[in-house]
């Protein structure tokens, strides 16, 4: 048994009569203090205090309290606390309390409320821990299920647990991981279960109070929350759309500044029978005022500006994808196939926007292409969606490099489809006849075209020897000058440099 702390109570009675409360005094039933409901004193429950409370003052839960433990209602340092004796048993002379909860010890005897608010046994009574009940708690063991006495009358102090196998192991504000109970985690925090979040709610590895959880905007899927373009003020020609966000670690919508949508569609003035329409376009300015003033015959054009004089009246400068003359009739100031457009290639059909065709390999004669296709509301030629299409016929006429010794490498032909070229599938060109060369110190050697001079220097990257010496009148694909292998190599002065 641990140490009793045992103060004297003396007056009980009296103290108790002056109070109008003696009649508890005699109160011939013994209870454990964990069987009381309330303070004995009280009608009603007060209201809880605004401020963690000192000893000695109400509460209901050990947050309200500054020491941190609550019990009968009352705040105080540890064990059975109350405000006065009747707030630890109704029989006074034979009662047990539960003296320290933290290490389940308590006696039996005669019972006072201390100055500390605490039960205690007045001087004389015996070791009895079955005050210290089931439901007393003698640690919250942190993020760990709380560690209780047991009631018995010899209780040791219980120990509280170190490692954990679920979650049910661990405090509702806590989760296993690790074999660990760990605080549950906020929103925004890396989870692989509802259990593991401090809201419940785990989406996407993410915790967030409700919905799809993310920790950065790119985590929120498009497809949900995303939304075209419109055209939310038609006379200043400006629009908006909306995009994914992740707002407090949810997946919401965000608004961002986009005019595409107030194309040449959207009338901004109706300015008479010659109205003003939006340019068009993803960032536009406000679109030109009415036309006004006089233009053609011999007098000098007035037309304002943001006009342009047509079939001798002011005309309002045009939106992409309509009619011009020239740039000076558009409101992008940019004119193209006769049609105004931001920038690039203007249209007005598909056939004015040819593929771009793309060799990414010479060497294997291996293309792409990008279709096209005429924007016609904007006046453009964009980009067909999806990938980009095989076709090799971009690296017509590019030399292969391949190594075709004393003939000729067989350059890209402008097929769609073609084979990496190799001397089996004619990537090489062999010559009709074979020169013979005069005798000499091996000075020259036979090449497609005539004789060439002899190699005596180092190898090239096609395996063949770079000639110190070389000569006019015979060439090779890739060769600049008679002799010398290797792209851009030059023959100067009978050296090949």
């Amino acid at each position: 048994m641990g140490m009793r702390l045992q103060n004297s109570f003396h007056g009980l009675c009296l103290f108790a009569s002056i109070i109008a409360l003696a009649p508890a005094c005699e109160s011939p039933t013994p209870a454990p203090l964990t069987q009381r409901s309330g303070i004995a004193s009280a009608g009603v429950d007060a209201p809880p205090p605004a401020k963690k409370g000192f000893d000695g003052l109400g509460c209901m839960t050990d947050d309200e309290c500054e020491s941190g433990h609550c019990n009968n209602r009352v705040c105080c340092a540890k064990g059975d606390c109350c405000k006065v004796t009747e707030d630890c048993a109704l029989d006074t002379k034979d009662s047990v309390v539960c003296e320290d909860s933290a290490t389940c010890q308590g006696s039996r005897g005669t019972v006072a409320c201390n100055t500390s608010y605490r039960c205690v046994i007045s001087e004389g009574g015996t070791p009895d821990d079955s005050g210290c009940t089931k439901e007393t708690e003698a640690s919250d063991c942190g993020f760990y299920k709380s560690a209780f006495c047991n009631g018995t009358r010899d209780q040791r102090e219980p120990t509280c647990p170190t490692a954990c196998t679920t979650n049910d192991d661990c405090d509702m504000d806590a989760h296993c991981a690790g074999n660990q109970c760990i605080a549950n985690l906020p929103d925004g925090g890396a989870c692989t279960a509802d259990g593991d979040c401090m809201n419940g709610h785990c989406n996407h590895g993410f915790c967030c109070a409700k919905g799809d959880c993310c920790a950065v905007d790119t985590d929120c899927d498009p497809a949900m929350y995303s939304a075209p373009p419109s055209c939310t003020d038609m006379a200043m020609c400006q629009g908006a759309r909306m995009v994914p966000a992740c707002v407090d670690s949810m997946c919401e919508q965000r608004m961002e500044d986009d005019d595409t949508a107030c194309d040449r569609n959207v009338i901004a003035n109706a300015c008479g029978d010659l109205p003003v329409k939006c340019r068009g376009g993803a960032d536009q300015k406000p679109p030109p005022p009415c036309a006004t003033g006089t233009c053609g015959g011999f007098a000098a054009s007035t037309c304002n500006e943001g006009a342009f004089c047509w079939q001798n009246r002011c005309q309002p400068d045009q939106p992409d994808g309509e009619s011009c003359t020239n740039d000076a009739s558009c409101q992008s100031g940019h004119c193209q196939n006769n049609v105004c457009c931001s920038e690039g290639e203007c249209c007005t059909s598909d056939d004015q926007c040819p593929p771009i065709g793309m060799c990414m390999d010479a060497r294997t004669c291996q293309g792409k292409r990008q279709d096209r296709h005429c924007d016609v509301d904007h006046g453009t030629c964009a980009n067909n969606p999806g990938m980009l299409a095989d076709d090799d016929s971009s690296c017509s006429g590019r030399p292969t490099g391949l190594n075709c010794n004393l003939n000729f490498a067989r350059p890209c032909t402008a097929a769609v489809d073609q084979q990496p070229p190799s001397m089996e599938n004619g990537g090489c060109i062999p010559c009709t006849t074979t020169p013979v060369c005069p005798p000499g110190a091996g000075a020259l050697i036979p090449r497609c075209g005539g004789c060439a001079p002899n190699a005596t220097g180092p190898m090239t990257v096609d395996g063949e020897m770079i000639p110190a010496m070389c000569g006019t009148g015979i060439t090779r694909p890739n060769d600049v000058a008679v002799g010398c292998s290797g792209v851009g190599r030059t023959c100067t002065g009978g050296v090949c440099q």
